[in-house]
Order: C-alpha cells, then structure tokens, then sequence
C-alpha cells in the first residue's frame, strides 16, 4: 500500500504523485491494484517512474564501486544504531576503516 499527494494530473492519463510512504508498484508486479483517489477508483498502474531518485551511493561518489559487503537496515531503527552496527561489523572482522 502507498499513499502519496497528488501533484499534477495530466490531460493524457498521467499522474504526478509526491510519494508519502509505502512503494508505487505497477500492474505487472502486483495484478490487481488499483489507484484510488478519494475513494474512487483510477484503475490499474501501467508505468512508474522515478526519474530523479537515487540511492545513498550516488550521492557520495560518481565512481563505480563494487561492494565487499552488503548491508540492510529497518527504517524503524535509527541511523545512529546502523552506524554503531557498520562499526561493530567492521570491527569484527578487521576491516581497515578506510576501505569498510
């Protein structure tokens, strides 16, 4: 489930939404789901997309970089908890700082 405000609507079907939380997804991955603006039904999405979102990683380096490691968190915990959880890791297993 997504909730998100609706910005622009378009003459041609098209909807610009400001995502508010949960995950957009189309028909292919979830038949069946419908967008429903104030209680009505607007159908099934057909395509989404986010053309100014990025990851965490583009926003500190342009270079590609491949991962050692891969690491996953709960939005439900802190930021300060996963920073002490990256340390801890790194710490665990001898990783240098500048390269973990």
């Amino acid at each position: 489930l997504a909730e998100g405000i609706v910005i622009e609507a378009g003459n041609d079907g098209t909807l610009k939404v400001q995502l508010r939380r949960g995950k957009f997804v189309s028909k292919d991955l979830v038949p069946g789901a419908v967008v429903e603006i104030d209680g009505e039904n607007f159908g099934e999405l057909t395509k989404i997309s986010a053309p100014d979102s990025v990851s965490f990683k583009e926003t500190v380096s342009v270079l590609e970089t491949k991962p050692e490691w891969y690491c996953c968190h709960s939005w439900g915990d802190s930021v300060l908890n996963f920073v002490a959880c990256c340390e801890e890791h790194t710490r665990l297993r001898c990783i240098c700082d500048r390269t973990s």
